[in-house]
C-alpha cells in the first residue's frame, strides 16, 4: 500500500494523467478479482477524480463492475463514509473503464465472441452493467511492427486514417526496456524512442490537426529534405482555405 500511495501522490495532480491502468490481463480466480476491489477503494481514497482502467483477457468483464457482488465475504460497514484499508467491499468494483482485449484482425476471428446478429457480447460478455463501445486502432503504436521506422509511420497512419492524435504506451521496467522484439536486433527502447519522436512532432502539429475544419489556426511550416537515402522525403498536411484545401 505504501508504494501505491507514493505513486499516486506523485502523479495525481499532473495535467497529463488520464487515469490509472491497474491491471493487464486482469482475469484471474474469483478471489483475486474480489481482492482487487480493495485496491480500487484505496485508490479512490487517494484520488477520487481519475478512473481506473484495465485490459480484460476473458469473457468475464462483468466481474469488475459495480453490479457484481464480492466473491469474498464483505467486511464493509454500510454506515461508514470511507471503507478502511484491507477491508473487503460489498461489491467487487475495481475497473471504471474495462478494455476487452482483442488481438484478432478480422471479424471471422471473433466469430465466437458473441452472436453478430445479436450484437457484440450477445453471449453474456458484457452483462451486469458492462456496456460495449468499439475502439479501433488504425493502426497506432502497436509493437508488432518490429521496426522503429515502421512504428513511427504506423502512428502517423493512425492520425491520417482515424484522427488518432494521441497514443497509449507502456512504461517499461529496465529489464523490459532491453528485451528484443522479434528475431532482429530491435530492442523495446528503440520502439519507445519513436513514441517520443511522435509526441514531439504532434506537439508541433496539434493545433492544425485538432482545429475544426474551416477555422484559421496557426499552421506550422513544412519542409522537404532532398537526397535522403537516394530519394526525396516530404512532410505535408492539408490546410482548410475557404471551400478548398491547400496542401503544404
Amino acid at each position: 500500500l505504501d508504494s501505491i500511495k507514493a505513486n499516486v501522490t506523485l502523479v495525481k495532480d499532473h495535467p497529463a494523467i488520464l487515469g490509472y491502468y491497474i491491471c493487464d490481463d486482469c482475469c484471474s480466480n474469483q478471489a483475486d478479482i474480489s481482492l482487487q476491489a480493495q485496491v480500487y477503494q484505496y485508490l479512490k481514497t487517494l484520488d477520487p477524480y481519475h478512473p481506473t482502467i484495465g485490459a480484460v483477457n476473458c469473457g468475464n468483464s462483468w466481474m469488475f463492475t459495480d453490479q457484481a457482488p464480492s466473491f469474498l465475504s464483505s467486511q464493509q460497514d454500510d454506515q461508514a463514509r470511507v471503507i478502511p484499508e484491507a477491508t473487503q467491499p460489498t461489491l467487487q468494483l475495481s475497473l471504471d473503464v474495462i478494455m476487452q482485449e482483442n488481438y484478432g484482425t478480422t471479424l471471422t476471428q471473433h466469430g465466437q465472441d458473441g452472436s453478430w446478429a445479436g450484437g457484440p457480447g450477445h453471449d453474456g460478455f458484457y452483462r451486469h452493467g458492462a456496456t460495449f463501445e468499439p475502439v479501433v486502432n488504425c493502426p497506432g503504436s502497436i509493437h508488432k511492427w518490429r521496426s522503429p521506422a515502421t512504428m513511427l509511420s504506423s502512428m502517423w497512419l493512425g492520425v491520417i486514417t482515424a484522427s488518432m492524435a494521441d497514443t497509449l504506451a507502456f512504461v517499461y521496467t529496465e529489464k523490459e526496456y532491453e528485451q528484443a522484439q522479434g528475431p532482429g536486433v530491435v530492442r523495446s527502447w528503440e520502439l519507445a524512442v519513436q513514441e517520443g519522436v511522435f509526441g514531439n512532432q504532434m506537439d508541433q502539429l496539434r493545433g492544425a490537426i485538432r482545429a475544426p475544419f474551416g477555422s484559421e489556426p496557426a499552421h506550422p511550416t513544412t519542409s522537404v529534405d532532398k537526397n535522403v537515402d537516394g530519394g526525396i522525403r516530404t512532410r505535408a498536411w492539408s490546410v482548410p482555405f475557404g471551400e478548398e484545401r491547400s496542401v503544404c
